[in-house]
């Protein structure tokens, strides 16, 4: 298997996964897997990047986007969330 193909198919299982959970973090990690895959098809090969890159992805779209995707779809007002 090809690492493009790893890393999307692992991208797709987070994303999928926090669907079913409702974390709001796989999501991130899945995003910047499936990222992480683009990269590798345009030429980064270097295991060192991609991981650099999957990490930089991933902890990106944590601080950019987490809070508003849980301010938007997380629970309501009167609706207790605790932080895990």
């Amino acid at each position: 298997m090809s690492e493009p193909t790893i890393w999307g198919i692992a991208g797709l299982i987070m994303v999928i996964a926090d669907v079913v959970l409702g974390t709001f973090f796989m999501l991130f990690l899945g995003g910047g897997a499936l990222l992480t895959a683009v990269l590798v098809l345009a030429g980064v090969q270097e295991p060192v990047m991609q991981w650099l890159a999957f990490a930089g992805f991933s902890a990106l779209g944590v601080v950019l986007f987490r809070k508003k995707l849980l301010a938007a779809f997380g629970p309501r007002k009167n609706e207790r969330y605790v932080e895990h």
